[in-house]
Parts: C-alpha cells; structure tokens; sequence
C-alpha cells in the first residue's frame, strides 16, 4: 500500500516531541530522504481537493501531553500547555490558491486550510498543525478560519502577506505583536504561544533580477530582525520552516504551469547554467537560515526560544505527468 504523506507531521513532530521514540531526532535526515520519495508517488487516485476528506488515514495515537501546572520554560513546554497559535509568511502561509479547483480559485487566500496556521473543520478533514494541537488543547485560538485576506477577520492571528518577501518581516512581526496586545481573547503574559515563520519562496523568484535585495545574507539579516522584534513578547516558542528547493519550478510542466512560471517566477525557469545558479543561491538560503538560528543567539531567555526546521532541505518537487501530481500548491 502506497504510503500517503503529510508534510505538516513533521511541524507537529518536533514540537510534540513526546510521543517521539528514543533516538528519533538522529533517524531525522534519513526519514526526511523516505518522505521525499513518498511525495513523488502521491498519486492523483489517493489525493482528493481541498474541504473534502483528505485522503490520508490520519492515526493519531499520541497521549494527551500537558503539564500538570503551566511551565515557566519553554524548554518543558508540551502540545497541551500551548495556547495561542500565530503565524508570519508568504502566499503559503496565507493559504493562496488552497481550495482552488479551477485557474480563478487560485487567487483566493484560503487560509483555514494554510498548513501553518489553519484552522478548518478538524484534523480527519484538514492536516494542519492548529488541527493537530486541537487534539491537545480544543481551547486553542489564533489559527485561521474560511477565506480572506491579512485584515480580514478570520484571519486572525495570521498576518502573513500572500506577496510578501523577506524584507516584510519585520513589519509582520510588529503587525503581529499589535494584535496580540489588541486581542481581548490573548493574555499576552500568561498564554504559550507558537508562531511558524515560512517565507522566502518570493526572495529567490525575484534573485535574478536584483541579485543584492535579495542576497541570502539580506534575506537572514531579516529575519533576525523579525525575530528580535518577536523577542519582545514573552512566552513564545517561534517555529522557523526552512524554505523548499524553489529551483525545482521548471520541472512541473504544463502550458498553465509555465505560464505562471514564467509570469511570477522568471528565475527559475531557463538554462541549466542559470537553474545551476538559483540552486546555489536557494541552498545558501537554507544553510545560512538555519546555522543562525541553530546558532543560540535567541536563546537568551527561559520563556522564548526558536527552532528550525529543516525537512523541506530534502524534500525534492514531484513532477505533474499523466498519473502524478504534486502534493504541495507550487505556486509563484
């Protein structure tokens, strides 16, 4: 039976750590390497389309983990203990496209079904992480519901811009904190809060056409910056995703494809020579984003902490062909 794979599960992974085994963090590269081999046999009989059953049999058999009384360090924080969920990013973060069946669809911000931070139906319809730690605490609030954009109500606390680069971090970061304080169903001082950051799909689209805007050191310097504005906040837990293999665009074909390729995402269409190129550029992202966070500079404080995820580093695009399509929305 084909194994079916939710890229989400593995957020959830290392923020529920204990319903993790002994000596599963050392497994971690060689399971990201079977998952990326498992998304490019997702086939298009098993995928169903958004707000329909997901077609993954979703087995759920984590204990429920909360602490007895709520912790002081984010270091003993469990699923249960977290209160409030938030969210910075990108077009896929903002959900753009998630419940679209046809080409106009994919203007739509569909951000109840964001994987970061939605919050639609429940986990058996729709796989997010909000979906997830509902599971543990149904008391949970922040995640997005329906359709809209970034000022919409529903959107909540997910201030993610659909065209946002790199260096609309920081002012996410600070849209987010006003939110928070503005936000009677937050108790900014005592509830845990998980903010996931995924942005930087836009940044490489553009490299090639400002190669200095959007250096990789430009595009770290400002998410740090975003992150010491988050650092004001107590009680946080920020969850940094590491951007995908962007390069990879130009091997899903079809005349829609390329023509939105070649419309928002110049860079990574055309020779191999400049597809070589990209590729190095978008590791650069990748290895720089995480050696900073890895790095303990944000962990000054017992009640703040990030964390870096690095599964999409692996993660190879499946190509569209007659039988197969791919799991995640590769949009520009």
């Amino acid at each position: 039976m084909e194994k079916q794979v939710v890229l989400l599960a593995f957020v959830l992974s290392l923020i529920a750590c204990t319903c993790a085994p002994p000596g599963s963090l050392e497994r971690y590269p060689e399971t990201l390497k079977i998952l990326s081999d498992d998304v490019r046999t997702f086939t298009l009989s098993k995928y169903s389309r958004s707000r329909q059953k997901s077609g993954v049999n979703i087995k759920f058999k984590c204990d429920p983990s909360k602490s007895a009384e709520p912790p002081t360090s984010v270091h003993q924080l469990r699923p249960g203990d977290i209160n409030v969920v938030a969210a910075l990013g990108d077009s896929q973060t903002a959900g753009q496209g998630a419940d679209a069946k046809y080409l106009p669809g994919v203007a739509n911000e569909a951000r109840g079904l964001s994987a970061m931070i939605g919050g639609d139906e429940t986990l058996d319809e729709v796989v997010t992480l909000p979906n997830v730690l509902r599971r543990y605490n149904q008391e949970l609030y922040g995640y997005s519901i329906g359709v809209g954009d970034v000022d919409s109500p529903q959107s909540r606390l997910n201030v993610a811009d659909a065209r946002g680069k790199s260096q609309t971090m920081p002012e996410q970061a600070e849209k987010l904190i006003s939110r928070l304080y503005d936000d009677p169903n937050v108790d900014v001082e005592s509830d845990w809060k998980v903010v996931s950051i995924f942005i930087g799909g836009n940044d490489l689209c553009s490299w090639c056409n400002d190669k200095d805007l959007y250096d990789p050191e430009q595009y770290v310097a400002n998410m740090e910056e975003a992150i010491k504005i988050l650092e004001q906040v107590p009680r946080m837990f920020v969850n940094v995703v590491g951007i995908s293999n962007v390069y990879e665009l130009g091997n899903i074909t079809g005349v829609p494809c390329d023509l939105f390729h070649w419309a928002f995402c110049e860079c990574a269409m055309g020779d191999n020579e400049k597809i070589a190129e990209l590729k190095a550029i978008n590791k650069e992202y990748q290895r720089l984003l995480e050696e900073s966070i890895t790095s303990g500079q944000f962990d000054k404080r017992e009640d703040f902490t990030v964390v870096y995820q690095p599964f999409f580093h692996d993660m190879d695009f499946p190509t569209v062909s007659e039988k197969y399509i791919p799991l995640l929305k590769l949009k520009p």
